[in-house]
């Protein structure tokens, strides 16, 4: 058949099915970018989720070391006596379970002291020291000593949306009699290296550390653990 003498009709019905042809094609290939576009913009909200978490979990962890760098500088018996000296200071707890671990009756001094860390396991020379939650904090890492409970974010009426913390589970290992460096008592160790000292304790402990972002009524809240096994001097008994 002669393509020239093709029938009016026939030409428009070639004509309109290419043209079909060409709108299912477009809308193919809208269909494609769309779906690509839509992938693209998933692993974007993934990556900024996976980023949000690891920043979280360093904060966690940064307040995790933070608590055992705090127990290192307070765990002194020279410094804990400063607890003693004044009650109205966040390291006064520690010195409590310090030294209510060292007494003959460490159970009892414990529970009363509400620093027992399981009362269920009656053989373990633990104390758990529990530090609150506050969103008023001026920075992060930056912890106040002075208040009577716990060891808190340094605070101020600005606030800040992510709130670091550190609980401390102090556990007695035992003792031992180190080599006395010179004659009268002198111990290796401390900050103090005049002081006397006959016998130094083995401690372990484990520093959790929580980073919580407000949502809502609530808190998201991440968490890291850090471990220390450690000396320290014989602490000095203190009345409390």
């Amino acid at each position: 058949m002669n393509p020239n003498h093709l029938s009016p009709s026939f030409s428009a019905r070639v004509q309109s099915q290419q043209g079909g042809m060409t709108i299912i094609m477009a809308l193919g290939l809208l269909v494609v970018m769309s779906l690509a576009a839509f992938n693209l913009s998933r692993n974007a909200i993934r990556e900024l989720s996976t980023t949000g978490h690891m920043i979280q979990g360093n904060k966690a962890a940064e307040a995790s070391d933070a608590g055992l760098d705090w127990f290192i500088v307070w765990a002194s018996p020279f410094n804990s006596a400063s607890a003693f000296a004044s009650t109205a200071v966040g390291n006064l707890a520690l010195a409590k379970a310090m030294n209510d671990i060292q007494d003959p009756n460490w159970y009892g001094a414990l529970s009363a002291d509400g620093l027992l860390a399981n009362a269920s396991r009656t053989w373990d020379k633990a104390a758990l020291i529990t530090s609150q939650e506050s969103q008023i904090a001026s920075n992060d890492m930056v912890f106040d000593n002075t208040n009577t409970a716990a060891v808190l974010q340094a605070t101020n009426s600005g606030g800040n949306p992510v709130v670091q913390r550190f609980n401390l589970q102090i556990r007695f290992l035992g003792s031992y009699t180190p080599l006395l460096t010179s004659p009268g008592g002198k111990a290796a160790g401390d900050t103090n290296p005049l002081a006397a000292a006959t016998q130094d304790n083995f401690w372990q402990v484990i520093s959790t550390g929580y980073a919580a972002v407000p949502a809502g009524a609530s808190y998201i809240r991440y968490q890291q653990r850090r471990e220390l096994i450690g000396s320290m001097p014989r602490a000095q008994q203190q009345a409390h």
